[in-house]
């Protein structure tokens, strides 16, 4: 089975932390994640947007390449019944994962997603001192 997403990002990537949008293949969620990478890229944010299909969080390769750089995993919501399974993938990295409102979604709402993952990893931020 193919996984969807890029294993060569990491030129790309380069010392910024992981916001990332999944989707059940990687074709919605990359165009959420088109939307929010030029408005943080805008904004001089230190975040990368990463979108990739829903069998990559099972992925060893996926995992090994980027679980130390995500900070906050999102949901499609044609994937939320995949929410369980996400939450219990990312557990061990202490990732935390959310679902995209539909209608979030649907519009494409790309500043809504963007404010809710500043503010989660802020939360994380502050726990964490």
């Amino acid at each position: 089975m193919s996984i969807f997403f890029d294993r060569h990002l990491n030129d790309e990537i380069d010392d910024r932390k992981i916001i990332s949008i999944v989707c059940g293949g990687g074709l919605t969620s990359s165009m959420l994640a088109q939307r929010m990478q030029k408005f943080i890229d805008e904004s001089e944010l230190p975040y990368y947007v990463m979108y990739s299909g829903i069998p990559s969080l099972e992925d060893a390769d996926f995992l090994s390449l980027y679980a130390d750089k995500i900070e906050v995993v999102y949901i499609s919501p044609q994937v939320h019944h995949n929410y369980t399974l996400a939450k219990e993938c990312m557990a061990p990295f202490n990732i935390p994962v959310f679902k995209i409102d539909g209608k979030v979604f649907g519009t494409m709402d790309y500043r809504v997603v963007v404010s809710d993952a500043l503010a989660c990893i802020s939360q994380r931020n502050k726990e964490a001192e």
